[in-house]
């Protein structure tokens, strides 16, 4: 008999924790991708050496799935790649998990992972996420990482938001080694980790062939410096700058225009000089582009300022918020 109770008990506390599962609504998403790439002259631009001419094939598979318990929802997507960057492939020919020319291809990592719900009139996003806005259609901040995003919808046409995404974290319980082994880097672990900031909006006019979109980033690493020759990201030093950008998005059926421009200002300070130097570097981008049925016909320009003096120690070379 006691065994019996005891059997009914546990059923019931099973219950109790299962039952909540079957009020999640569960979708799925998927992307299957297969492509055949040929480069020729692609690292040295040199016909005449013709020595990186190469072919491949590679595909991608990724599988989200969606889990919705109202008003809370969350994201994971997996992805059969590598740790080569989130758009790692399986290249046709590895032949083992850890292929010595094409990496590791055959694991499955978790791309993103991420929670969503209301708070008041906001809408917070938090967990591990893919990023893409701005400039050059995305390059502007193109990465994966882990962030909050918080999202306030001012009227129909005006979005507002704000994200922080943490690039790299340091303290975790080593500074003080860190700060011996790295000259400059500072004992407090948490001035060491690196930082991404930006605030933003899109606006779109009820009815008007256009949007606009402008936002302000901010990014601090206290762990490298960038070099005034190559810009190269180096430890044992800190570098910081701002981002602004503006975009305009025109359709004028059947031609649609996209225009963007960004302006990054900021220093770098290597631990080993008493006075950092200057970053400065400006973008701008165009496409314009038609649709004609399945048939799409465009042009895409741009132009990146470039360091001529890598000895005024200045680095004048346009890059993105989102690098490395």
């Amino acid at each position: 008999m006691k065994k019996i109770l005891l059997l009914a008990v546990a059923v019931i506390f099973t219950a109790m924790f299962v039952s909540p599962s079957f009020a999640v609504d569960a979708s799925f998403d998927g992307q299957y991708r297969v492509r055949a790439i040929t480069v020729e002259n692609a690292k040295d631009f040199d016909n005449a050496k013709n020595a990186d001419k190469d072919s491949w094939i590679d595909q991608r598979f990724r599988l989200g799935i969606t889990m919705k318990e109202a008003p809370v929802t969350g994201y994971v997507q997996l992805q059969i790649g590598g740790s080569n960057g989130p758009n790692s492939s399986k290249v046709w020919g590895a032949n083992s998990d850890t292929d010595a020319v094409n990496g590791t291809n055959l694991s499955v990592v978790a791309r993103q992972a991420y929670l969503d719900f209301p708070v008041g009139p906001l809408q917070l996003r938090v967990g591990r996420t893919y990023a893409s806005h701005g400039f050059l259609a995305g390059g502007m901040f193109e990465n994966i990482a882990d962030r909050y995003i918080v999202t306030y919808k001012a009227s129909p046409e005006l979005v507002v938001s704000f994200i922080h995404a943490k690039a790299s974290e340091v303290s975790t319980g080593t500074s003080a080694g860190q700060a011996a082994a790295n000259t400059g880097v500072s004992a407090d672990g948490n001035d060491n980790d690196k930082n991404i900031y930006n605030i933003g909006f899109v606006y779109k006019p009820e009815g008007a062939p256009f949007d606009l979109a402008a936002r302000v980033y901010y990014v601090r690493d206290g762990l490298n410096y960038l070099l005034s020759t190559t810009g190269a990201s180096t430890a044992g030093g800190t570098w910081d700058a701002y981002w602004l950008t503006a975009q305009a998005n025109i359709k004028l059926n059947p031609i649609n225009i996209y225009l963007s421009a960004a302006y990054v200002d900021g220093e770098s300070n290597p631990a080993n000089t008493s006075t950092g130097y200057d970053i400065q570097g400006y973008a701008l981008h165009a496409d314009v582009n038609a649709t004609f049925g399945p048939a799409k016909i465009g042009v895409v320009g741009g132009i990146g300022s470039g360091d001529d003096n890598t000895g005024d120690n200045k680095l004048e070379t346009f890059f993105a918020p989102g690098r490395a």
